[in-house]
């Protein structure tokens, strides 16, 4: 889906990947989309691991999970962890574009 809206597109399949190559090449990325809910990781501890090496750095988390159940995040609890953009899955094409867009231009 992001690379049909022109997107350069790199995927991990863990959190410790990510992180990895992020710490690697910190000045590659524009922005990071992660799932909340990985094995070993979670998606705000990936962030948080990220927003320490580049503060500032957007990021948008992807969940399932509403913040009722325990297991999902709030867009407050998001921003006091310095992430944009908490999205809800099931992901929309459209919707994924307009918080993409939120984030890189500023305005999440």
């Amino acid at each position: 889906m992001l690379r049909r809206l022109g997107y350069e597109v790199v995927g991990c399949s863990t959190a410790a990947e990510a992180l990895a190559l992020f710490q690697a090449h910190p000045e590659r990325f524009d922005l990071v989309i992660t799932d909340q809910s990985m094995p070993k990781m979670t998606g705000t501890a990936l962030a948080k691991a990220i927003l320490s090496l580049r503060p500032g750095f957007p990021i948008i988390i992807c969940t399932g999970f509403s913040p009722d159940s325990g297991e999902g995040i709030t867009q407050k609890q998001a921003e006091a962890l310095g992430i944009r953009e908490v999205h809800l899955k099931p992901l929309e094409r459209f919707e994924t574009a307009a918080a993409i867009r939120r984030v890189l231009d500023g305005h999440a």
